[in-house]
């Protein structure tokens, strides 16, 4: 649904799941509006907002062709229903139709987003295809002549380094909050994740990874819904 169709309600119970990971969740849900244009979510019968995922829907000129971009925005889940997966089902609906429109254009869709921890290399290939920067930093070439136009786009050059998928103090105002920070710490150590590390990228400073990606193959996609869904006769 549109951003613009958000009742006070509904930004109110976004709001209040937001705190859950972040120490100013106000200023970040008034960021994440003003740079998305679509959202979907999950509210329990009876109850509020328990999942949500936001995008923007856009258009880029990449080698003088329009080309069809989509910011994967902010995505949260109350952590009572993480065993559910409502996130990752959240991101297949988005896929889904992503996909049909897709079908009915000349180029694939570029997705991109912005992450704050590396943990995100470790999942955003379980949902979608050619993942960049790889664990270790690399990007290939068009994958970086994609993201300096993308931070041309969006006036980012500013806060960019020689890294094109490194930005930095962007969002200095927007911390995770303490107990967030330590788990992403100890997955970091589990898988033995050193991005940020290797990139100079710090949370704690508003510095800001660039992520780039494509929507699935047929069988990647297809694997996916039968991972979700496969005793769910609604898929």
């Amino acid at each position: 649904m549109p951003i613009s169709s958000l009742t006070k309600k509904d930004l109110n119970e976004i709001e209040l799941l937001l705190k859950e990971y972040y120490e100013e969740p106000n200023h970040l849900l008034n960021e994440e509006l003003r740079k998305n244009s679509r959202i979907d979510f999950y509210r329990k019968p009876g109850s509020g907002i328990e999942a949500f995922f936001m995008t923007g829907w856009g258009e880029i000129s990449i080698a003088s062709e329009k080309r069809l971009l989509i910011y994967l925005g902010l995505s949260c889940v109350n952590n009572k229903f993480k065993e559910k997966k409502l996130a990752s089902k959240l991101y297949y609906f988005f896929t889904r139709e992503a996909l049909k429109k897709q079908s009915n254009i000349a180029k694939p869709i570029i997705l991109f987003g912005t992450t704050a921890t590396p943990v995100i290399l470790l999942t955003l290939p379980k949902i979608w295809d050619n993942v960049e920067p790889n664990l270790d930093g690399s990007y290939s070439k068009f994958g970086g002549e994609i993201i300096r136009q993308i931070r041309k786009e969006y006036n980012l050059y500013s806060a960019g380094t020689e890294h094109p998928f490194v930005l930095k103090n962007i969002a200095v105002k927007i911390r995770y909050s303490r107990i967030e920070r330590e788990r992403f710490k100890e997955v970091c150590e589990r898988f033995n994740l050193k991005t940020f590390e290797s990139l100079d990228i710090d949370e704690t400073k508003g510095d800001r990874m660039l992520i780039l990606c494509n929507l699935p193959s047929k069988e990647n996609f297809q694997n996916l819904k039968n991972k979700l869904f496969l005793q769910n006769q609604y898929a």
